[in-house]
């Protein structure tokens, strides 16, 4: 019995050195993040065609309002109605946007689709562009069990791969994509069990079980670093965005904050 309890420690320190290894290696988030997912801007025209002119006019009214994260093709965003070449513009146009001028943004590009070789090949472009991190929704048609987590780590471990290993954050929306797993236990899995090495946070948009919310928020969000464990979930990011907004702070506040997206339209 000895053995096998130094055997399950021995694996359990082998995934979280592991954990440790990668989530050290990745890009820091910002200390705070003041989250904006902007609207995706189109032309007035017979098919309403991608207007990426505006981006850099988005981007530096963002930047104006305090704005440090930018999640492009976010709901908002109308991601689900646009085509893979458009969502991968709408990335570059943000990309492009914050080097010319400067602005110090972390970009996360929403490659979430139901088509998991869709999202593969918007995850390599992003890495090929320079975006900082990715992010993606579950399967929103055809589903497993909410409670089968692997089935869903099965789902994005490729996609992150073909990222190069792009820091993830999981798009929580439930009310869109019918799909609401226990995020505390996702996270757990994700991190505990190195299901998911490069997961860094998740855009929580459900109002619906608080509880979860505060569980894994409390759990996962820190604001200081004593040991090794609270150093590694200090790099998560808990952002609550269901309104009113406001109540994250009763709830739990994580590690950033979802702004309205009108306050930023040109």
């Amino acid at each position: 019995q000895n053995l096998q309890q130094l055997s399950t420690m021995s694996s359990f320190t082998i995934l979280f050195t592991s954990w440790l290894c990668i989530v050290y290696s990745l890009k820091e988030l910002p200390s705070f993040m003041t989250l904006h997912a902007p609207y995706t801007p189109f032309n007035d025209d017979s098919t309403y065609s991608l207007n990426v002119s505006v981006i850099p006019n988005l981007a530096r009214n963002a930047a104006n309002f305090g704005v440090n994260t930018v999640w492009v093709g976010g709901s908002m965003g109308q991601f689900d109605t646009m085509t893979v070449s458009e969502r991968n513009s709408l990335a570059k146009a943000w990309v492009d946007a914050k080097k010319e001028y400067n602005l110090d943004f972390y970009i996360i590009f929403n490659v979430g689709t139901t088509v998991q070789s869709e999202a593969i090949a918007m995850a390599k472009y992003a890495n090929s562009i320079g975006v900082d991190a990715i992010a993606a929704v579950p399967p929103y048609y055809e589903q497993a069990s909410a409670s089968d987590l692997t089935a869903l780590f099965n789902f994005f471990n490729p996609i992150i791969a073909a990222s190069d290993n792009l820091p993830f954050f999981y798009y929580h929306i439930p009310g869109m994509t019918h799909y609401n797993p226990n995020i505390y236990q996702f996270i757990t899995q994700a991190i505990i069990d190195g299901k998911m090495p490069q997961f860094r946070g998740i855009k929580y948009v459900d109002a619906s079980d608080a509880m979860d919310w505060f569980e894994s928020c409390t759990t996962y969000s820190f604001t200081e670093s004593d040991n090794d464990t609270v150093a590694v979930t200090n790099k998560l990011a808990m952002l609550y965005a269901p309104e009113p907004k406001l109540q994250c702070f009763a709830n739990c506040m994580g590690k950033g904050t979802v702004l309205a997206e009108d306050f930023f339209a040109p």
